[in-house]
């Protein structure tokens, strides 16, 4: 219980206190926010959603080089793909698709 109080805590201080404060009780905290499964959890999703992200800035821009600039609804189209897998797999099929709508089509 003690673990999760600290984990929480020191989520929240980010509301109120500035980044010396903060890096400060992490140097104190440290091992204990790292045996987290919560901290844990909370960093694996935000690396994922990272990765999504660059997917979506390098398919965008590799895309505007091949295809030329895309339209809103064909930029909003790629910004909805959340699978990495599939993100791959269209990433690796920009060299043969023809157009916007051929890359998208990527299953």
């Amino acid at each position: 219980m003690a673990k999760s109080l600290y984990g929480s805590t020191f989520v929240l201080c980010g509301l109120r206190y500035d980044t010396a404060q903060i890096e400060k009780l992490y140097r104190d905290l440290s091992m204990t926010l790292e045996e987290s499964t919560t901290y844990q959890l909370i960093l694996q999703r935000g690396e994922a959603r990272g990765a999504v992200a660059e997917a979506h800035r390098l398919l965008l821009a590799q895309g505007r080089r091949r295809f030329g600039p895309a339209t809103n609804e064909t930029e909003a189209a790629v910004l909805r793909i959340i699978d990495r897998d599939r993100l791959q797999r269209i990433a690796e099929h920009i060299f043969e698709a023809t157009d916007w709508d051929d890359l998208l089509a990527t299953p």
